[in-house]
C-alpha cells in the first residue's frame, strides 16, 4: 500500500486500522541501506494484514526507512519479497506498511488473513 496519510509514529497508543491483523510468527530477512552500504539480517514476524506487517527486530531502522522484506507464509508455495516503509518502532517492535505489492502478493497475504479469521472463528471457546 502507498500513498499512506498515516504519519510515522513511536507512539505506543492504538490508531484506526484499515485491515485486519493477525497473528504470524515467520522468520523475514530483511534488506536495508545504512551509510550507503546494503545490510542482512533477519528477524521474526508477529502479525500481518494486507497493509502491512509487525515485526521483532533489535536492528536500529529509522522511521520512514524503506526496506525489503523476504518471507514464506504459511502453507505458501514460495517466499516472496516486498517493499516495506518502518511506521512505528517502540522498543524492539516495529510497524512495517507494504509499498505497491504485487497482485499475486496481495492475493496471497489476504488468503493467509483470511484463513486463520477462518479458523480463529470456528476454534472452540476456551470459557
Amino acid at each position: 500500500m502507498s500513498g499512506s496519510s498515516n504519519p510515522p509514529t513511536n507512539s505506543p497508543w492504538p490508531i484506526q486500522r484499515r485491515w485486519v491483523r493477525v497473528p504470524i510468527n515467520v522468520r523475514v530477512r530483511l534488506r536495508y541501506e545504512r551509510e550507503g552500504a546494503q545490510q542482512q539480517c533477519h528477524c521474526r514476524s508477529f502479525d500481518i494484514s494486507e497493509g502491512g506487517m509487525g515485526l521483532m527486530s533489535p536492528y536500529d531502522l529509522e522511521l520512514g526507512q524503506v526496506v525489503e522484506l523476504e518471507l514464506s507464509l504459511p502453507e505458501s508455495t514460495a517466499p516472496f519479497k516486498l517493499q516495506a516503509a518502518i511506521r512505528s518502532k517502540v522498543g524492539f517492535r516495529l510497524g512495517c506498511e507494504f509499498i505497491s505489492p504485487t497482485d499475486q502478493q496481495k492475493s496471497e497475504i489476504a488468503r493467509y488473513t483470511t484463513t486463520f479469521q477462518s479458523r480463529d472463528a470456528m476454534a472452540p471457546s476456551k470459557e
